[in-house]
């Protein structure tokens, strides 16, 4: 359900909706250890309209200059102001999240992400 100019809630009906979701989104969290050394996670989802996503985990120790990565397959749907994501083998399971999206960010249980694609 589109709102205002840029603000969709989900309907789980409507191909807007859908559409509005579509697209590459992430969010970055930068924290201090009790040690003193930065760290920092990149979440970034990419959900496309034909149902498919992939989420990217980046985590870097900033102080120590290592980093990780990991990827998880799904495929994704909404159901009325749900946005529910199951991922493929080997990362099997559901997740649900009440989503909004606001212009150029999509917010999941009160997480903000912003479209940078």
């Amino acid at each position: 359900m589109r709102i205002g100019p840029g603000i969709h809630i989900g309907t789980g009906t409507s191909s807007g909706q859908h559409d509005a979701v579509v697209g590459l989104w992430t969010r970055v969290v930068v924290i201090t250890d009790n040690n003193g050394n930065a760290h920092s996670s990149r979440t970034t989802w990419e959900f496309r309209s034909d149902g498919s996503a992939t989420r990217t985990v980046v985590t870097q120790n900033l102080s120590a200059g290592i980093s990780d990565v990991i990827s998880a397959n799904a495929i994704w749907h909404t159901e009325g102001s749900t946005l529910v994501i199951t991922f493929r083998e080997p990362n099997t399971g559901i997740s649900r999240f009440s989503f909004l999206v606001l212009g150029n960010v999509l917010t999941l249980d009160g997480r903000d992400f912003v479209r940078i694609g």
